[in-house]
């Protein structure tokens, strides 16, 4: 809660909901705030603007963050492109009521479950055990090798 002066009904309020699967995939994230105030304006759309540029640099979906802009600006936008829709918007319910969804575009296609098993190593083209020991025992030792 921000600015909790006052009736619970005019306090501004920010809410952020990341849903995911327990080998860490994203499959949606949203933010909720309502700000009562000008002042409060501002503080809002600036924490949301910095979730979404969050979630672009951890998710590595670099167009993301180009939008932050456009929620500091209060100015609704859909994206909808590789696999990814994003949408903020403004609530019918009220003045300054805003919402933000990033999720993924339903199924994925055949290529992109291609593309995701390439990469997954323990699905497609899996390295030998052997070489998988000594790789793992690289990446924990503190010793760099010699040139």
């Amino acid at each position: 809660m921000f600015g909790a002066d006052g009736p619970p009904d005019k306090q501004s309020s920010f809410f952020l909901m990341v849903k995911g699967r327990p080998d860490g995939e994203l499959l949606s994230a949203r933010v909720k705030f309502i700000f009562t105030t000008p002042e409060m304006r501002a503080r809002m759309t600036k924490e949301a603007a910095r979730m979404l540029a969050l979630l672009a640099e951890k998710t590595r979906w670099g167009d993301l963050a180009d939008h932050a802009r456009d929620i500091n600006a209060l100015k609704p936008f859909s994206l909808d492109a590789f696999g990814l829709r994003v949408k903020f918007s403004n609530e019918f319910s009220g003045p300054g009521r805003y919402n933000l969804v990033v999720s993924r575009d339903g199924a994925l296609t055949d290529a992109e479950k291609r593309t995701r098993r390439f990469f997954d190593r323990t699905v497609y083209l899996p390295l030998p055990a052997d070489l998988t020991d000594k790789t793992a025992a690289a990446d924990n030792s503190e010793t760099k090798p010699e040139p």
